[in-house]
């Protein structure tokens, strides 16, 4: 991955993830295991999402634009634990001339080892305009 732009604190909470387990699977036993797709809720955090905000604007020079989320992979490296807080390194692309931009992240623990790899691909919509 290219130099990380931003590293935020994320805990992996019993609780939320029961939520998302509930969410993907319907509810049943509490989680013991955190699903491969847990950490991409961490692109929810109000901190993420301002960042990705606050560069798709600085490129696109528009207020306000919607992501279509189009391709999300994740690459478990190794288990993280219920209970624990991390580090998430995010690097937000430049959107290019067909409106996609690339959100990649690293999960790391507090002995930078490696655990998850993620990227995901949206598609900027500027508000007003057509898609391309």
């Amino acid at each position: 991955m290219e130099k990380l732009a931003h590293r935020f604190r994320v805990h992996v909470r019993q609780q939320d993830v029961d939520l998302f387990k509930n969410a993907i699977s319907g509810p049943g036993e509490p989680a013991f295991k955190v699903p491969l797709t847990f950490p991409a809720t961490w692109y929810a955090m109000p901190e993420v999402q301002s960042l990705i905000r606050t560069k798709i604007q600085s490129v696109s020079g528009s207020g306000q634009f919607a992501l279509l989320h189009l391709e999300q992979s994740i690459e478990m490296h190794a288990d993280l634990d219920i209970g624990a807080a991390y580090d998430l390194c995010v690097h937000i692309g430049n959107p290019g001339a067909d409106g996609k931009v690339r959100v990649s992240a690293e999960v790391r623990n507090t002995q930078e080892r490696l655990l998850v790899s993620m990227s995901s691909l949206f598609l900027v919509s500027i508000v007003g305009q057509a898609p391309q």
